[in-house]
């Protein structure tokens, strides 16, 4: 009830302010039924990307500076609680940006990760996602606190992004880029990790997707100083017959390091129907062997099995962005 409260004065902060700003409301959630080896039948949410409730805006400074921020808060469906432990925000950070980049400060996502998700087809989100690879060989944070971070304009197909972090920590960053000609894109991240929470040491990863016109497929490889490494394809094939159909499939594996880690495999297949351009129904198979862990989704951790296998199916929605007020 008190998160509760505080997200509404935060949101009426925001509104409040709106004179000075374009605010916007976005979001996703969904809801379904879980089944995994050893934990059985479960009603469970955040399956095919994490449930999210967006509060962003952006001010026009002039000469083609521009003000921006972006609170999001992520939570369960199915019983309304928030992820990440007493937190209310998953990402919350202010910036500037300019015709050289944008800077952005506060939590944020890492940008190790950031560069890596541009060959996920999950997104990052359900089962089957290459972000399962970074957490188990404690390469990357998907979002990390008192964060510095520079994101660049589109420089003829090239993006980059670097990230620094401020507190808790020596040294520790992380940088990465993704370029895009035609229906190749490659991609590349470094990390330092040797003073910040993680164990892993340095860390880098490859990444190359290629779009054939009947599917998308990418292949990745992750490496760690001293907690393992991993590899693996993902790809996303729509069904000609049945436009508003998608299906997916992943393969994974991770062998663990000097410094511990997890060895294992994992194939995940999936499905994704639009009933419109907000609304989806989705199913997942996956399975796991060795240490690898199935998960039901990035934010739903309570659902999960080793060696073993999981099974979802479920409903999700898009809401549109809406401006709270503006100027």
């Amino acid at each position: 009830m008190r998160k509760t409260q505080v997200a509404l004065a935060a949101l009426a902060l925001v509104a409040s302010s709106a004179a000075l700003a374009d605010v916007t409301v976005s979001g996703y959630l969904d809801a379904g039924v879980a089944n995994s080896t050893g934990k059985g039948t479960n009603m469970a949410s955040g399956l095919l990307a994490p449930n999210v409730l967006n509060l962003s805006g952006s001010e026009d400074l002039g000469n083609g500076m521009k003000a921006e921020f972006l609170l999001q808060n992520r939570f369960q469906v199915n019983d309304g609680t928030s992820i990440g432990a007493v937190k209310i925000w998953n990402q919350s950070y202010v910036g500037l940006t300019t015709e050289v980049g944008s800077l952005q400060i506060g939590k944020n996502v890492d940008s190790f990760w950031g560069t890596a998700g541009a060959f996920d087809v999950t997104g990052g989100g359900n089962m089957g996602s290459w972000v399962d690879a970074f957490l188990y060989t404690d390469s990357s944070a998907v979002f990390a606190e008192n964060q510095v971070k520079y994101v660049s304009p589109n420089l003829g197909g090239l993006n980059v992004q670097g990230s620094y972090y401020t507190a808790g920590a020596k040294n520790d960053y992380s940088v990465g880029g993704v370029y895009g000609v035609g229906a190749l894109t490659i991609g590349a991240g470094y990390a330092n990790r040797t003073a910040a929470a993680t164990s892993s040491g340095t860390a880098y990863h490859f990444g190359a997707g290629y779009d054939l016109g009947v599917a998308k497929v990418n292949a990745v490889y992750l490496d760690t100083k001293s907690t393992g490494n991993a590899y693996g394809f993902n790809t996303a094939i729509p069904v000609p017959s049945v436009a508003a159909l998608t299906l997916t499939g992943g393969y994974y594996s991770v062998k663990a390091g000097t410094a511990g880690g997890k060895t294992g495999t994992t194939t995940s297949v999936g499905a994704k129907y639009a009933l419109s351009k907000r609304t989806t129904l989705f199913a997942n198979y996956q399975t796991a062997s060795g240490d690898y862990i199935a998960l039901t989704g990035q934010t739903d951790a309570n659902i999960k099995s080793t060696a073993g296998t999981a099974l979802v199916i479920g409903v999700g929605f898009r809401w549109p962005s809406f401006a709270v007020n503006t100027a």
